[in-house]
C-alpha cells in the first residue's frame, strides 16, 4: 500500500445525527440529511494544518491558552463551563475506581 499521510483529526465527510434506527425517526433521518454541512460553494480548506505536526502544535498551542475549569462541585449540580462565551475551555476529569481490587 505504500506510505501514506493520515489526517489528525479524521475528517468525516457525512454527517451523522443519530444514525437512524431506533435511535432517530424516520422523518428526522430525512430532516438531517437534506441539510448540507456546507453551502458555500469553491471552499478553500487548510488541510496543511491537518498535518500531524501541525496539528499538534495548535493543539499545544490551544491548551495552553485554554481557561481551566475547576470542578469543586459535581457537574450536575452546577454549570461548570462558562455559558455565553466563546473560548475554549479545559476540564480536567479523574476516574477514582473504588471497585479496584
Amino acid at each position: 500500500m505504500g506510505a501514506r499521510d493520515m489526517l489528525i483529526p479524521e475528517v468525516p465527510r457525512t454527517r451523522h445525527m443519530g444514525g437512524g434506527g431506533v435511535h432517530i425517526s424516520g422523518f428526522d433521518q430525512v430532516l438531517f440529511s437534506s441539510q448540507p454541512i456546507n453551502t458555500l460553494a469553491n471552499v478553500t480548506l487548510d488541510v496543511d494544518s491537518a498535518s500531524e505536526a501541525e496539528y499538534e502544535a495548535r493543539l499545544l498551542q490551544d491548551l495552553q491558552e485554554a481557561e481551566v475549569v475547576p470542578l469543586t462541585r459535581h457537574p450536575c449540580q452546577v454549570t461548570p463551563v462558562p455559558t455565553h462565551k466563546v473560548s475554549i475551555a479545559l476540564v480536567h476529569i479523574d476516574y477514582k475506581n473504588d471497585n479496584k481490587k
